[in-house]
């Protein structure tokens, strides 16, 4: 464990107490395949909602408009770009779920709902 991370393991406020940060040692644990831990702390959230030290846009001077169509087409481009980098291979650890950190399952189930297919040819 590095010390950055223990940093962050102990700068965390642990608001799930000793359950959540079990979790995240297990996590670590499961994911580590007997190399180094990578912990993933959970990120501070604000009372309005938005992580620590961030606030949400303000409509006055967003340059451009948020929308969950956006969140699509961003998804959607993501994991093109891991199935391309697997040549679509989408299981075991040279498949493009692993670097997305998902499911091979849930991955699948991605590429219906984003309708994400491979060009034949």
């Amino acid at each position: 464990m590095s010390k950055l991370h223990l940093q962050e393991l102990q700068s965390y406020d642990w608001p799930g107490n000793v359950r959540e940060l079990q979790n995240v040692i297990e996590r670590a644990i499961i994911l580590s395949r007997g190399g180094d831990l990578q912990f993933e702390v959970p990120r501070r959230v604000s009372r309005n909602g938005w992580p620590s030290g961030q606030t949400p846009p303000s409509d006055d001077n967003e340059a451009e408009e948020l929308s969950l169509d956006q969140l699509v087409v961003r998804e959607r481009a993501i994991v093109s770009k891991a199935l391309e980098r697997s040549r679509w291979k989408i299981y075991g650890a040279d498949g493009a779920a692993a670097p997305l950190k998902i499911k091979p399952t849930t991955l699948v189930s991605k590429m219906k709902r984003l309708g994400v297919r491979k060009e034949s040819g």
